[in-house]
């Protein structure tokens, strides 16, 4: 998918001397406004469930002439997916303004204030830990005997992402006078995406008044 993107980024290459050439021409204290475009492309790779997910970042500046040893302009750049892929699908708009700072050196340090509007497509483990923490609450409870948490952990097996049907399915695996301990497997279709397991406590009481007298 990323090949169709390289003949562009060669082009741009290609046209790069020719606009170094002119601008060692020109002195930078002289020029006047100046237009330039910017582009690449980003990657990311995990070895988490084989995630991955490739973005390009466009972008123009849009400069003024050179005031006190320093050159403002205005920016403006996005980023946007090409791979959603399995890690985050992000995308965003920024605008604001830029200032290159022109010492009689080789390099010019500037800096960017940009503003705007982001979105990343992923879902947080917090979630999905409330989610297995809920199914947990349920098994755990179904005996009408009032129950509390006393313990839990979690593993995250394999990402998700916003739009995702998750499915939480609770298990007792062992129950002794009061403390019980629970299984609940976190998928996605066929895919695990976390294995939670909680300890439980009763504390006395019951939910439903007509409850058998030996549940009470």
């Amino acid at each position: 998918m990323m090949n169709r993107f390289f003949v562009p980024l060669l082009l741009l290459a290609a046209c790069v001397p020719a606009n170094i050439a002119h601008a060692q021409a020109t002195p930078t204290a002289t020029r006047g406004m100046q237009l330039s475009a910017f582009g690449g492309v980003s990657g990311v790779y995990t070895g988490l469930a084989n995630g991955r997910n490739a973005s390009i970042v466009v972008g123009g500046d849009l400069a003024f002439s050179v005031w006190h040893s320093a050159r403002p302009s205005v920016e403006a750049r996005g980023l946007f997916p090409i791979d959603s892929g399995s890690v985050s699908d992000q995308r965003s708009i920024l605008f604001g303004p830029r200032v290159a700072f022109l010492p009689k050196r080789r390099y010019h340090p500037y800096g960017d204030f940009l503003f705007g509007r982001g979105q990343m497509n992923y879902l947080h483990g917090g979630y999905i830990f409330s989610l297995a923490d809920s199914a947990f609450a349920f098994a755990c409870n179904s005996h009408n005997r009032r129950t509390v948490a006393a313990g839990a952990e979690v593993r995250f097996r394999a990402p998700t992402r916003l739009g995702d049907v998750l499915t939480a399915t609770a298990v007792e695996r062992s129950r002794e006078g009061r403390d019980g301990v629970y299984d609940v497997t976190v998928t996605r279709a066929d895919v695990v995406v976390a294995e939670f397991t909680g300890r439980s406590r009763e504390i006395g009481g019951t939910f439903f008044d007509d409850a058998p007298e030996g549940e009470r």
